[in-house]
């Protein structure tokens, strides 16, 4: 399938109010999630999510189990979440990552935050806005600086857990 520029520079995910305001049962969950994601797919057919894999997700938490078999907005919106997050973390990490959102208390806001930043910021590195002319290879260069994001925001998660434990622990 390749990657093309002029599409990942018009790739956008629906805002929180653009998701299905009814409940959708699996299969139609899946329809969207491939749909609303194809650009990060792995295989030529833009498959991207199963029903296997939201069972997966409902048992680890990180979405509340459906009701009468459908999934609402919020579990929707972070199934896309996690979907494009799964390309670069682990469940774990994951998990952590939808605590320290839930931990805002506003998920709605988080979910359309999450979802402008990703476009703006694909759309940087695509244009080379964000890239420093060191006379790198541009592959090794974004590579190691992709590299460096994910270890930063995996510290940042495990700060957070940190700084949560203590808190539990000094209340204790």
């Amino acid at each position: 399938m390749g990657l093309v520029l002029e599409d990942v520079l018009s790739f956008r995910l629906p805002r929180y109010a653009e998701l299905p305001e009814m409940d959708l049962y699996m299969e139609q969950v899946i329809n969207t999630v491939d749909r609303r994601l194809w650009l990060f797919s792995e295989n030529q057919e833009g498959k991207f999510a199963t029903a296997s894999m939201v069972n997966n997700y409902v048992k680890s938490k990180l979405i509340s189990a459906p009701v009468k078999k459908r999934y609402n907005r919020e579990q929707l919106a972070r199934l896309l979440m996690i979907f494009i997050l799964k390309r670069i973390f682990s469940i774990s990490e994951i998990y952590a990552f939808l605590q320290h959102l839930d931990s805002k208390n506003d998920f709605i806001f988080c979910y359309n935050s999450f979802c402008l930043l990703l476009e703006n910021t694909m759309r940087k590195v695509f244009t080379g806005d964000c890239n420093e002319d060191t006379g790198a290879d541009e592959v090794v260069e974004t590579t190691i600086w992709a590299l460096a994001a994910k270890f930063y925001a995996q510290y940042l998660l495990e700060e957070k857990r940190k700084k949560q434990k203590k808190i539990l622990t000094n209340i204790g």
